[in-house]
Order: structure tokens, then C-alpha cells, then sequence
């Protein structure tokens, strides 16, 4: 399968949840993080590389615990 760049964003979390949250990305390459507001709320992205199966098993991981969206591909 073909790795691509994607975007996962998490909201509603705080930076005492980040240890929790990075491991939950073991499948997915980490490139980079940005932490910032979104429509008044504090959210952190995630820059990742991977295939498309491994990064929609991150994104559903991370939604049991956290508000979470993807955007694979951009």
C-alpha cells in the first residue's frame, strides 16, 4: 500500500493527555504537531505518513477517548 500524508486532529484534550495520545500513534510516522484554535477551541495536529488502513485504525483509536477527525491524503 501506498503511504500518503494525513491530518489527524484532536480537540477537547490537554497537553497532560499528549503521552497517551502519541502512543496510540505506534502505527502511523509522526512528521509534525501543531497546537492551536480552531473556531475558539484548543486542538493539537498531527502531521503523519502512512497507509490508509493504518491511519484509520489510529483515527478510530484515538475517537474512543478524544473528539478526533482525520483528513487523509491532503
Amino acid at each position: 500500500m501506498k503511504e500518503r500524508v494525513g491530518i489527524i486532529i484532536v480537540s477537547d484534550t490537554r497537553w497532560a493527555d499528549m503521552k497517551d495520545i502519541k502512543s496510540k500513534l505506534h502505527r502511523v510516522k509522526l512528521l509534525d504537531l501543531i497546537a492551536t484554535e480552531l473556531d475558539g477551541e484548543p486542538v493539537i495536529m498531527f502531521f503523519v505518513n502512512s497507509n490508509e488502513a493504518d491511519f484509520n485504525l489510529t483515527i478510530g483509536a484515538l475517537e474512543l477517548k478524544y473528539k478526533t477527525r482525520g483528513i487523509y491524503d491532503i
